[in-house]
This record gives structure tokens, sequence and C-alpha cells, in this order.
């Protein structure tokens, strides 16, 4: 492990003993044994640690772990507290996504303040697959094929080149301690359910999987720089841009081959994820007025052009949508509103509402719940805070924080996504219009 790790840092980063590295150490094994390969290595090494107070008494337990053995080896040590639940709200972001923008902020000010030129992360080859797979589940485009690179500006993973299990196997040989978190073993979290069912499966029909995987990114990261030029060449031909608004040609979209394929890599860079450009190319020749949000941007369908600008940021606490918007990228949540005649055949998910539509209200709003909301949940016939309901049905701290309220423009709450609808808006023998609302993670 040590040669092979010492050649990766050699061959594949350019790596040098004189270069000094802040080690990102949640506490985990990965982390410990990168921790331990680099002192093992003898290079210049500090250890940085964030502390989310996501898991309560494991989180403190994980700081004072990791700080213990900084001080015993000597070892310079940075730790920082996160108020993640408060970042989230106040950016309209996922719990997930909040925690990484927090950890690497902080992490490049103790590198710069330091003069750490390089920042290790415990990312090992399974993760790549994880990555991957991820991707690939939620929709992605060629640049979501390439997986994790080893170098991305400060950033380095020197572990790619180990499976989890040589990780483990390295650790228990060589006495490393190392904390679990338990939030690893739920498959309550996409990642988690690709890694502890989806990947296991694979492995058994090829237990080389993972080694394939790296094969196939590292062979996508060298195609994609010559499909960039493509793209570039095609977005320049289409569009112009004046005074913020970019407008995209539709006719000379349509003399683009693979338009599905390619009108994707021209919004992605809008945060317009792979199932929104699917909606707006089959919108191509339908009537003007439809519009789509991502969570930076509103894309507007006009007679001849897409019409792109910015959501103003400071007021995207809600966004207010009307009967043409077709679908909404908001927090870590993708909206998509469809309208069926109320003889329409229905399929009952967990993934989508259906409301009488002639009984609601335009604009709606969509926000984050407030303390004293009020609704009648679907069944009952009384009004009920939306803080009870969530305590009722033993609602986690991070499912309320990323909980979505839709609301009449008169306020009154339609359906908590992806809770409950309110009883007001159900379904009757009289309903001749519905609104169907379906709700995915991004």
């Amino acid at each position: 492990m040590i040669s092979r790790f010492d050649f990766f840092l050699a061959s594949e980063l350019k790596f040098q003993k004189t270069h000094r590295i802040l080690i990102t150490v949640s506490g985990g094994v990965d982390s410990m044994v990168l921790l331990n390969l680099f002192q093992k290595t003898k290079h210049h090494i500090a250890v940085a640690h964030c502390n989310f107070n996501l898991r309560g008494k494991e989180s403190e337990d994980d700081y004072i772990f990791v700080k213990n053995y900084c001080l015993t080896q000597s070892i310079p040590f940075f730790e920082k507290k996160f108020d993640v639940g408060k970042y989230q709200l106040e950016n309209k972001k996922g719990i997930q996504e909040s925690a990484r923008e927090l950890r690497y902020t902080w992490f490049n000010e103790i590198a710069l303040s330091n003069n750490y030129e390089f920042i290790a992360t415990a990312h090992h080859l399974s993760d790549i697959a994880e990555t991957l797979l991820l991707n690939i589940s939620r929709g992605t485009g060629i640049t979501g094929l390439h997986g994790i690179k080893p170098i991305n500006g400060k950033i380095i993973r020197p572990l790619l080149f180990a499976k989890k299990e040589e990780i483990i196997s390295y650790a228990n040989q060589n006495n490393i301690h190392f904390r679990s978190d338990s939030s690893n073993d739920s498959n309550k979290y996409s990642r988690n359910k690709i890694r502890n069912t989806v990947i296991p499966i694979l492995k058994e029909i090829n237990p080389k999987f993972e080694e394939h995987v790296l094969m196939l990114t590292k062979n996508i990261f060298s195609v994609e720089k010559i499909y960039k030029l493509y793209v570039t060449e095609k977005w320049n031909n289409v569009h112009t841009s004046e005074n913020g608004i970019i407008k995209i040609s539709i006719p000379l979209l349509l003399e683009i081959d693979d338009l599905s394929c390619m009108l994707f890599e021209f919004l992605q860079p809008f945060n317009f994820n792979y199932f929104q450009s699917s909606q707006i190319f089959n919108s191509l020749n339908e009537q003007s007025g439809k519009k789509f949000y991502s969570k930076t941007h509103i894309l507007i369908k006009d007679r001849d052009f897409l019409i792109l600008s910015k959501l103003n940021l400071s007021s995207v606490n809600e966004i207010q949508v009307d009967q043409n918007t077709c679908s909404v990228n908001f927090s870590s949540t993708n909206l998509t509103f469809e309208y069926l005649s109320g003889d329409s055949e229905l399929i009952f998910d967990d993934y989508f509402f259906y409301l009488d539509a002639d009984l609601i209200s335009f604009p709606l709003i969509i926000r984050k719940w407030q303390k004293g909301d009020l609704f009648t949940p679907l069944g009952m016939k009384n009004n009920k805070k939306v803080s009870d309901f969530f305590i009722d049905k033993k609602i986690s701290l991070i499912d309320k924080e990323n909980a979505l309220l839709i609301c009449t423009s008169n306020n009154d709450i339609i359906c908590i996504v992806p809770h409950r609808i309110d009883d007001h808006y159900k379904l009757t023998s009289s309903t001749k219009n519905i609104l169907k609302i379906s709700f995915t993670d991004y």
C-alpha cells in the first residue's frame, strides 16, 4: 500500500516531498489511513476537521478522537464547528450540498493563510464508482461520467488507486484506529443505497467492476476535452447575450443533430438538470410562454427564442410560479407541474401528488415552512400546525429542513412536499381538472 501510494503521488499527481499538505480528516477509516500513509512517507502535513453537529454526541466524539490523535503525533490541527442547518436555510440548498460548500470554503481559507499548497481528501476507487452511478441515476451529460479527478486545483485525492476493502485491510493490518459513522449504514441517502446495495451486486457480476469504472472514467476524461470544444462552437453559434439576458435561437437549435443531448450541455452551466432539458426540448415546437426554473436562472420559451436570465438570488426565499411553469429546481428538490383531465387514469406513487386544479388560485408560492404555518392534512377536518405534523410523523430534522410548502396566492398551503396534501385540495368525484405535482431529489 505504501509503495503504491508513493507511486500514485509521483505519477498521477506529480508530487514532491517539499509540498505542504492539509489533510481533511473526519476520523473514519479512509481519512485515518490517508493520514497514516502521509506520515509514513514523511510529508509536511497538517489536519483539518469539520464538525457539522449532525450526529450529536457522535460528531463531538469524532472531533475529540481526531484532535487527540494529532496532539499525540504532534501534527498541526485545525477544527471548526458549522451550523449547517442555518446555512442551508439561508442559501436554500440541500444539507449535503451545504455541508460541502462550507467545508471546502474553510479548507481553502486554512490552506491559503497557512501556506499549504494542496488539500488532500480521502476519496478512493470505490468512491469513483459510487459517483458515476449516482450521476447516471440523476441524469448527466458527459461531464458526470468522468468520475472524480485525482487533482482539481488545490484539491488532491491520493487514495484513488485503492478500493475500500484494501483500505480497511491496511487499517486492520497496521492497527490503525478509526471512528465509524452510523449514518453510512442507512440507505436513506441515494449514495448509501448505491454503496450498500447496487455496487455489491455489480461486483458479484464482475469482481473487477471498480477497476473497469476507473478505466472508463479515464477514457471519458480524454474524450470530454474534444467534445467540449464541439459544444462551445455550437453554443457560440446559437446564442446572443446582452445586458445579462441570453437569447437562444430556436430555428438554429433545430438545425443541430442530436439536439436533445446538445441542449442539456448548453443549459447545464445554468443549473438546469437533464430532466428539465428534456422538458425544454419537448417544448420547442409548442406554444410560447412556458417557464422553467433552475436554482439560479429562469428560462422562458418565446416564439423564436429561449430566453435565459438570472434569478434575483437575494429573493429566492420563495419562488412564485404561474400556470405556464413546467418545472422548478428549489432547494434540493425538482418539482414538475402537469395538468390532466378529471377522467384521466391515475397511477399513485410516493413521488407525486394529485390535486383539484380548479380549487387552486395562482400564482403558486414555493417556500420553506415557517413557525406558525397551518394546514389541514389529508384525511383530517381541522387545521394542524406544520411543526406538530412533523412531530407526529416523526420526521427527522434534516427532512424537516428539506420539506417544501406549495401555497396558493392567498398563502393557503396546498401540500407539503414530499409528505402530505391539504385535505381541501384532494380529488373528489366532481373533480374536472387535475394538477399533478411530481418531485424528485437532484
